[in-house]
Formats: structure tokens, sequence, C-alpha cells
């Protein structure tokens, strides 16, 4: 059993996250934002071009 206690925040008690920011996290992320491909690239396309 593992004594490793996680970083929680003092408020929510929700676990913390120290991962560090890189440019290509930064890219992706922005990516993700603009497109949103969470229905499919074809679904997006069509989208974008009905409602640009």
């Amino acid at each position: 059993m593992s004594n490793a206690v996680a970083e929680q925040c003092e408020h929510c008690k929700k676990p913390i996250s120290r991962e560090r920011l890189s440019v290509r996290f930064l890219v992706l992320d922005a990516l993700n934002q603009l497109f949103n491909l969470d229905r499919g690239l074809i679904f997006t396309l069509l989208e974008m071009l009905r409602r640009p």
C-alpha cells in the first residue's frame, strides 16, 4: 500500500494537477477550442460550410 498523499484544494478537495504548460499543449488546446471535433471531422467541415 502506498503512503503517497495527493495534493488537494483546501476548499473543494479536488486533486491539484501540477502539469507544466508547453507550446504543444497550448497549440493543441487552441485547435481543440477552435474546431471542437467531438462530433467528427466530416460533421465539423459541413457545419463550417453551412455556418461560417
